[in-house]
């Protein structure tokens, strides 16, 4: 991977969720395929997060969507490093709240 590109993805996902634009409209569906599947469900990092980040990352950065073995990798990485700040736990959780109601 190279230098500095997950820590790139990571602040652009991060500035996403401080601005509440991290969910285009053509991601929704399938992140509430993923909620239908978890359906209620409390959050977790693995395998929730880790998944809504997987699909976020495969529609929004063609470099990612070409190689699983990456996007699976940066998913994980990306997931964990927001799961534990608590600002952006916060509003994963409100997210995760609001694709589940959206998916019954």
């Amino acid at each position: 991977m190279e230098p500095g590109l997950l820590d790139s993805i990571v602040q652009q996902t991060a500035a996403a969720l401080d601005e509440l634009t991290l969910v285009q409209t053509r991601d929704l569906p399938r992140l509430r395929e993923i909620a239908r599947r978890h359906g209620g469900d409390t959050l977790t990092l693995d395998p929730i997060l880790i998944e809504l980040i997987e699909a976020l990352l495969a529609t929004n950065l063609p470099l990612l969507a070409r190689s699983a073995t990456l996007r699976s990798k940066v998913a994980r990485a990306v997931s964990q490093t927001l799961f534990d700040n608590p600002v952006c736990r916060g509003r994963l959780e409100l997210l995760w709240s609001q694709l589940l109601d959206d998916a019954t």
